[in-house]
């Protein structure tokens, strides 16, 4: 006989229970296989649930399979348990001569346990049920649906425009080019099993050395992680392209592959199967159920609901299901089944495109519904400033993660699988594999671009298609939609798009069409957040034909026929080729969508830079955080393409003088026009820089919750460091201009250096209860005059010292340091080159003590004729460190910098909330002023 699976155990089990066989083989191998399965599942909530529901209804067969899936990976890592389970079935056997043993087998869909059975000589006359005939058609809908869901997902939606015959050729597929993504969160390092105090002591001086390099989590790491003891929540945020919907759609497709082949009996799989394609998924072939939230924000069922809730999301899965299949009913019946019992993946993808009330309430209301009502896991991406910027996207209960910046393996390995995908499905390529690794490696802009998943995938399409790549990323939006539409224009085996238009080409050209799409993108943009009837980034056909027709009616001639049919056959071009705008049909008919939100931010800039009054316009947007990123790439493709700018300078000051977010805007758009660049074309930038740098400095160190919460002061900082942050030193100049203005008045710095008078301070003995500690009493401790930075040291000031002799000269290193460094071949900080890091105004990172000391020794040689005579420049102490935080100007200690109250919260420090949300990298200095007692820094916690 073949080895029957776990399954087939618990129907002999449920038999026993069912049927009052107990009496016959002795009630107590019913109990010990129980109790023996509630042991084992006891730190798996799901699988309790399912031993408890088998255990209430033995004769479900649903019942059965649910358990042994749980079951099985468990009884595999425990041989204790397995070998237990293995006498209980000895002891079945010897009842009803079962002749067999129980083993673990291996197969394509993991562990399962099998017993390889003899004759059942025994007849047990309480048989399971037939087959429910709802049931099965339920499971035939939902089989049907699943592999809709599979058509859906496994096509890369940005490889459609890699070429205009794609139609042609076989799609490019996603699982062959998808790269894991990482959050910004480090893995916590394994605890030593030995304990041993030396080993504790060695971890401890690698870290010190700077040897200590953390790892980060990946997304589906961290959701498995959170799935662990109770049912994961997670809200995934990134920025723009950062790959958020790109995961959701990978990961919708394994898990569809995973339960079409495990449940369905499909054989369509990657080698080593779908669940290997995403191992740090630890927790089996779930249904996903993806949301597209614009999608589930314009429906029918939305409209009509009063408020968000678990009936909502069913209503518009019925709406939404039987758009593509007439058994949507059975569908929707068999995924309820399926979350009742924690066998479905929510994946809610794009709150942020979700904009304006009562949608976005109603949105938040459905998650946290379903959050409520459900074992099943849940995620939910979202852009971050978005994220941020609206209390009601900031749900409850939900761990926070962000996705990392790609790094260079990641970089080489998507470019590589890239190239080979190309290879596979037979495109024409004038770029290689290796003279695009060789651009990223040696083009510091373009490796800062390769870093987004988006951008990366822009620049294999551009580079395969031309041989080469600009170098900002308004320019490669630009060159990959000039692309795209040069190829839908002149598609083979098809007549010229112009020339079905009848239209000469010396008056309608691709530069016409980049116009028409433009305008498109601007009106999806513009609706976003135009009433409460509009609020996707989709156009609805209707809208699209409106819109060509107003384009195209210049080139008729005032002949409304005309007009009318170049619009059409525009519209076919646009629904039927392999172009920019991607059509779907909806519940309300057919609707029209860019393939990534950034493509629509590029062109509805591109259509504001062509109106006539570019400044007065944009002004109408700047205080909706949904348009920045629309106006950064104007304002980018205006000056780096066009040589435009005097309009970019000039929206620029008028922003300036208004609100805190738009001020900050100001500034980022003059980081993209440069000061050289404007001084070179007369602009006078000095006064306007001048007044950029007092605006950010007021909202960094005046700014405070909840006009200026910690992410504007934040992104306020780090676009200060674009126009060149005047807070800290950074010359020999400046350097020397703050140690002659420094501040004798302790408590009161009028510039970079603290003061802090001689004497004896309390140090040590912190408690609550006025500082009370009896253990570990304050002690009292003498200090001579010194003086503390206000802030720590920049990766800016310590540029200098990596640039100069400070890696080579050993005079400035001790001993130890210096052996430390030749055997390390360091040559600068760790993390010095990536972007996460090693922004001008972050506080240096990945430095060890002796590194620090080093640049300590360095810097009082560059400045030893400023210093008062017997000073240095060194690491303070613990206790000047403690005095300089603890004491205020009158010489009283404190509990915080600031004072006894009150509890640190956002303005006062940079911690993990309670939600879990973190910056994962340091944030640049000063942007907690409010906790600061002089001495000021991104105080982490």
């Amino acid at each position: 006989m073949e080895p029957v699976t776990l399954t087939v155990f618990f129907s002999y089990l449920a038999t026993l229970v069912a049927g009052g066989a107990l009496g016959r083989i002795g009630e107590g191998i019913t109990e010990e296989v129980v109790k023996l399965l509630s042991t084992l599942t006891d730190t798996t909530p799901r699988a309790q649930n399912q031993l408890e529901t088998f255990i209430d209804e033995p004769d479900d067969e649903r019942n059965r399979e649910r358990l042994a899936q749980s079951v099985a990976p468990l009884l595999a890592a425990n041989t204790a348990a397995l070998n237990q389970l293995t006498e209980l079935m000895d002891k079945v056997k010897e009842t009803y001569s079962v002749r067999g043993e129980a083993r673990v087998e291996g197969d394509n869909y993991g562990q399962v346990i099998g017993v390889n059975t003899g004759t059942i000589t025994q007849t047990i006359n309480n048989h399971p049920p037939p087959p429910d005939p709802q049931a099965q058609r339920q499971q035939q809908a939902l089989r049907d649906y699943l592999r809709t869901v599979r058509s859906a997902c496994q096509t890369l939606q940005l490889g459609q425009l890699d070429e205009a015959e794609a139609g042609a050729r076989e799609s490019l597929r996603l699982d062959h080019v998808y790269v894991r993504l990482h959050t910004q969160t480090t893995r916590p390092d394994k605890a030593d099993s030995s304990g041993s105090p030396q080993t504790s002591l060695e971890e401890l001086k690698r870290r010190l050395e700077g040897s200590h390099t953390p790892t980060t989590v990946t997304v589906l790491e961290a959701l498995s992680q959170s799935h662990q003891s109770h049912p994961a929540r997670m809200m995934l945020l990134g920025g723009p392209g950062s790959g958020k919907s790109t995961l959701v759609t990978y990961f919708s497709l394994c898990l569809v592959g995973a339960t079409l082949c495990h449940d369905h009996g499909d054989t369509t799989q990657p080698a080593g199967g779908w669940l290997a394609a995403i191992p740090d998924w630890q927790h089996g072939h779930l249904i996903p159920l993806r949301i597209i939230l614009r999608h589930f924000a314009d429906s029918d069922a939305m409209h009509k609901a009063p408020e968000g809730s678990v009936t909502l999301l069913h209503t518009y899965l019925l709406e939404h299901i039987q758009q593509q299949l007439p058994t949507a009913p059975a569908v929707v019946a068999a995924l309820t089944d399926a979350m009742a019992t924690g066998q479905v993946m929510f994946l809610f993808d794009g709150l942020d495109e979700v904009v304006g009330e009562p949608r976005l309430t109603r949105v938040a209301e459905t998650i946290r519904a379903v959050a409520a009502s459900t074992t099943c896991p849940i995620l939910v991406t979202c852009r971050i400033l978005d994220y941020q910027a609206s209390p009601v996207r900031q749900l409850p209960d939900f761990r926070v993660e962000t996705l990392a910046p790609l790094n260079r393996p990641q970089i080489h390995q998507f470019v590589d699988a890239w190239y080979a995908e190309l290879a596979r499905t037979r495109r024409e390529m004038k770029g290689t594999v290796a003279s695009l690794h060789t651009l990223i490696d040696t083009r510091t802009e373009l490796r800062d671009l390769a870093q987004s998943p988006l951008l990366l995938t822009m620049m294999a399409i551009v580079h395969a298609g031309k041989g080469t790549l600009p170098d900002a990323s308004a320019l490669l939006y630009y060159e990959c939609a000039d692309l795209l539409l040069r190829r839908w224009r002149h598609e083979p085996g098809s007549p010229d798009l112009v020339t079905q238009l009848g239209l000469n080409p010396s008056s309608f050209s691709e530069k016409d069409l980049l116009g028409m799409m433009a305008r498109l993108g601007f009106v999806a943009h513009t609706q976003v957040a135009a009433d409460d009837l509009a609020r996707t980034t989709d156009l609805p056909g209707s809208t699209v034909f409106q819109e060509l027709q107003r384009l195209f009616a210049p080139h008729a001639a005032n002949d409304d026929q005309r007009r009318d049919q170049l619009a059409s056959t525009m519209l076919h071009a646009i629904a039927t080729r392999n172009g920019l705008l991607l059509k779907y049909k909806s519940d309300d008919g057919e609707r029209y969508a860019f393939p990534h939100r950034s493509f629509q931010e590029f062109l509805a800039g591109y259509h504001l830079k062509s109106r006539p009054n570019t400044a007065k316009e944009c002004l109408n947007y700047t205080a909706a955080i949904h348009w920045h990123e629309v106006l950064r790439l104007m304002v980018g493709y205006q000056v780096l393409h066009d040589g435009e700018l005097e309009r970019p300078f000039d929206l620029s000051c008028k922003l300036l003088g208004r609100s805190p977010l738009e001020q900050i805007l100001a500034g980022e758009l003059l980081g993209i026009l440069g000061y050289e660049r404007a001084e070179r074309t007369g602009l006078e930038p000095t006064a306007v820089w001048q007044q950029a740098r007092e605006r950010l400095c007021t909202i960094i160190e005046q700014g405070r919750a909840p006009a200026t919460p910690q992410p504007l002061r934040i992104r306020a900082a780090r676009t200060l460091a674009t126009l060149g942050d005047p807070r800290y030193p950074t010359t020999p100049a400046q350097w020397q201009a703050e140690l002659a203005q420094r501040s004798t008045t302790f408590g009161q710095p009028t510039g970079y250096f603290c003061s802090i008078p001689a004497g004896t301070y309390a140090v040590g003995g912190w408690g609550k209860g006025m500082y009370g500690n009896p253990d570990h009493p304050a002690v009292p401790h003498a200090l001579p005059e010194y003086w503390i930075a206000r802030h720590p040291i920049t990766n800016t000031q310590f540029r200098p010292f990596v640039a100069g002799d400070g890696y080579t000269n050993k005079s400035y290193w001790t001993p130890n340091g210096w052996e430390w460094r030749t055997s390390e071949e360091r040559t600068a900080p760790h993390y010095w080159d990536e972007t996460r890091f090693n922004q001008p105004n972050q506080p240096v990172v990945g430095v060890s003590w002796y590194e620090a000391m080093a640049y300590a020794a360095w810097l009082t040689g560059q400045l030893a004729e400023a210093l008062p005579a017997g000073y240095e420049l060194r690491l303070p102490t613990e206790a000047e460190w403690e005095v300089a935080a603890a004491y205020d100007g009158r010489g009283n200690r404190r509990m915080y910098p600031w004072g006894d109250t009150p509890e640190p919260d956002a303005d006062h420090a940079i911690f993990t909330d309670a939600q879990g949300n973190r910056l994962g990298a340091a944030a640049p200095v000063g942007v907690c002023a409010a906790g600061s007692g002089g001495v000021r820094g991104g105080r982490h916690g």
